[in-house]
């Protein structure tokens, strides 16, 4: 496990991830199947060109971003826990994370959200972590070999501004992420081949 510490979102942070498996395809990942499929040839395609596939941003994800500081810093008066920011971790060429931040000498780390006025008000209610979220947790423990992961949502726009739960690692989820990471792996590997054999056919 390698740590890279420049800055999230920067052009360093964004070329390390090229062609990639990342925490935020953990929920494709552990579905396996076609869309496993379709990533992998979406990174092959990454490696070979070292063009980024263009991602979806929206105002939620937007927000999040931008309040991510806030967050931090209202986490660390909550829990009296010191976040350390990280750029990304890199297992291998073809797997990394970016967590939010270490925690506790790195042996856990911490997940932010900061969704809009409707969807905060939906996690007040039901404190349902969303599967993607939680998949997302599970792969930054796998690749960290953390135990445990914190989720803390933001809002300020509301009185409780900030909900905080404790996320344990889930050994039998992971088993599966493990699982088909390798089996990512191997397929890019044996895509990259064969385009490279078919040169000048």
């Amino acid at each position: 496990m390698i740590i890279h510490n420049f800055e999230q979102h920067s052009e360093e942070w964004y070329n390390i991830r090229l062609g990639k498996l990342t925490a935020s395809h953990a929920s494709t990942i552990h579905a396996g199947g076609k869309g496993l499929e379709t990533l992998c040839f979406q990174l092959a395609a990454e490696i070979l060109t070292k063009h980024k596939t263009e991602s979806y941003t929206n105002p939620a994800m937007q927000q999040g971003n931008e309040l991510e500081n806030n967050a931090r810093t209202l986490f660390e008066i909550e829990t009296g826990l010191d976040v350390e920011q990280v750029g990304f971790v890199e297992e291998d060429e073809f797997c990394g994370c970016s967590p939010d931040g270490f925690i506790l000498d790195r042996t856990s780390g911490v997940e932010f959200k900061s969704p809009q006025d409707n969807t905060y008000a939906h996690y007040l209610y039901d404190l349902k972590i969303k599967p993607e979220y939680y998949g997302q947790m599970q792969m930054q423990m796998l690749l960290t070999g953390a135990t445990y992961w914190y989720y803390a949502v933001y809002n300020p726009h509301f009185e409780e501004c900030i909900k905080i739960h404790k996320v344990d690692a889930d050994a039998e989820y992971q088993a599966v992420l493990r699982k088909n990471i390798d089996k990512a792996k191997e397929r890019i590997k044996e895509i990259l081949s064969t385009i490279n054999s078919n040169r000048g056919k």
